[in-house]
């Protein structure tokens, strides 16, 4: 029997970011729903971010507060002061945000590599004293459109930083649409006895897939999709939308592995999406 694909649906969070309509806390819990009710049983449902900078998710506490599967529900977590509100209303899994560009740290997270990793040890201190599951995404992981090829020692100092401070699973994140087979080996090869490692694949008009393939055959069984054209990073140009979890699924009953999403209901769960944007 085949080892079942984890697949965590970043609809909710990255797939409404970038929306500069405003959609209601219901709205976003419907969708949570329909995407659980699809299968997915790993969803990304906000952001903790400050909500000057992302307006979309103002509502966050309420959003978390009203989700009844704490544990399965993934959270962005920026900062400290993220994590200190989403702790407010009972966060169980968080994501941290870091970035193996210093120039994409800038823009992102609004600081230099070295003063946010101070904040994310703060955050990390934190989070074990909660005890709560932690990943870790690691943007721009494979190339950089300002500092081009990553070096190889800012990611084995992403790897120690984290692995050192006991979280188990990371996201290698192709941000800006630029991986390849070379630079996936590149990169995978530097996290290879990282407990868990997943991927956050941007579109290359289909050429994702093949890279995708390429990293199940190395043994990778957790991705990070959206649906079909959405989501996409609002501070960096060249970013397209995430790789679609309807695609990924297709992918995977073509190679007979397994996900647990109904592919149909995931479609209609597409549909919906698309009422509310």
């Amino acid at each position: 029997m085949k080892e079942k694909i984890l697949i965590t649906d970043v609809t909710a969070r990255d797939g409404l970011q970038a929306l500069s309509k405003s959609i209601p806390t219901s709205s976003k819990l419907e969708l949570i729903r329909r995407l659980r009710e699809a299968g997915c049983s790993s969803v990304e449902v906000t952001s903790f971010v400050n909500p000057q900078r992302v307006p979309q998710f103002d509502d966050a506490k309420e959003l978390l507060a009203a989700i009844d599967f704490k544990v399965e529900a993934i959270v962005l977590i920026p900062n400290l002061r993220g994590l200190e509100r989403a702790l407010e209303v009972g966060v169980k899994r968080i994501n941290l945000l870091s970035s193996a560009s210093d120039a994409f740290a800038k823009k992102n997270l609004g600081k230099d590599l070295g003063t946010h990793l101070i904040e994310l040890d703060k955050v990390l201190k934190l989070a074990q004293k909660e005890h709560l599951i932690v990943r870790a995404s690691l943007s721009m992981a494979f190339y950089c459109p300002d500092e081009k090829e990553i070096p190889l020692h800012r990611l084995e100092e992403q790897f120690h930083f984290f692995s050192s401070r006991g979280v188990e699973e990371i996201i290698l994140c192709d941000t800006c649409s630029k991986a390849d087979s070379f630079l996936l080996k590149r990169s995978l090869s530097v996290f290879k006895t990282f407990p868990r490692i997943g991927l956050h694949l941007h579109a290359q008009n289909g050429r994702e897939l093949p890279l995708i393939e390429e990293a199940l055959g190395q043994g990778i069984r957790l991705f990070e999709t959206g649906l079909k054209e959405t989501g996409g990073c609002p501070f960096n140009e060249g970013s397209k939308s995430n790789t679609s979890t309807e695609d990924l699924v297709a992918l995977l009953q073509n190679l007979g592995q397994e996900s647990g999403i109904d592919l149909a209901s995931l479609r209609e769960v597409q549909n919906f999406y698309r009422t509310l944007i």
